[in-house]
């Protein structure tokens, strides 16, 4: 009898140590996005993308580190899609450091301490010769503005990654289809690109990046753009906007290209 009794006794003790042992969490499990949803997602963004930056403007702080220019300096970006842009830099006290304008056909870099203007076609080349930037003009800006090509696949050789039509590697955001990272090859090497998106209005994602890091290698070149304030323009930007020689008529104009 007290055997049993102490059995039963057991047996009730137990289950209330059992019941009163707190379950563990349930595990939250994320699930995958399919790839049609998130390539309907980047296609639809790099459509309402290549709508809104028709004219755009943005201020911010640009770096560039590479074996010709080492600056950080407050700059305003503005552009017509990727066909034109133009780069304001300030110096102290808000003077003008420098302009660069960059077209299908040239890049101009005004030098505001020698009033000066160099010219140079609107090539790899080109852009290295000035900045020590080994890109195509029109790359660099596809990367400023989160533009790609259409895309060709999955891409087997990196994981939730995808290949555009030009061979480009992308890690896109299953949510929204923006593009997360890029990379792929130049000439003489390869380069990769970083993007951060603000999250403050997860309804309305900007058009523009919060920040881009750019990095070449093996030429170890480092450009990033910190943007602090974006806007889309309505109205067309002037015609002399990205014309540089016309807006500093008494400045020496310089052509590298043709003493070659």
């Amino acid at each position: 009898m007290t055997c049993r009794l102490f059995c039963i006794s057991g047996l009730l003790l137990l289950g209330l140590l059992t019941g009163c042992t707190p379950h563990p969490p349930p595990v939250l499990q994320t699930l995958a996005v399919a790839p049609h949803l998130v390539a309907q997602r980047y296609q639809t963004d790099q459509q309402q993308r290549q709508q809104l930056l028709r004219q755009w403007q943005s201020l911010g702080i640009l770096e560039i580190r590479s074996e010709k220019a080492n600056r950080r300096l407050r700059a305003e970006l503005q552009g017509t899609g990727t066909e034109k842009a133009k780069v304001t830099l300030f110096g102290f006290m808000q003077n003008i450091a420098g302009v660069i304008a960059v077209t299908a056909e040239q890049i101009e870099l005004v030098d505001a301490d020698k009033q000066q203007i160099t010219v140079v076609p609107a090539t790899a080349e080109g852009l290295h010769y000035l900045l020590g930037i080994a890109l195509p003009p029109e790359d660099l800006l596809h990367s400023l503005l989160a533009m790609a090509a259409p895309l060709q696949g999955v891409d087997p050789d990196v994981a939730g990654g995808w290949l555009t039509k030009q061979g480009e590697s992308l890690l896109l955001d299953p949510r929204s289809g923006l593009v997360r990272e890029r990379q792929g090859e130049t000439r003489e090497g390869r380069y990769r690109v970083v993007y951060q998106w603000s999250t403050e209005e997860e309804s309305s994602v900007p058009p523009l990046p919060q920040q881009i890091a750019i990095d070449l290698q093996p030429a170890d070149t480092h450009i990033q753009f910190r943007s602090r304030q974006w806007q889309i323009i309505a109205q067309p930007f002037a015609a002399d906007t990205f014309t540089l020689r016309a807006r500093y008529p008494d400045f020496t104009v310089e052509h590298p290209w043709q003493e070659r």
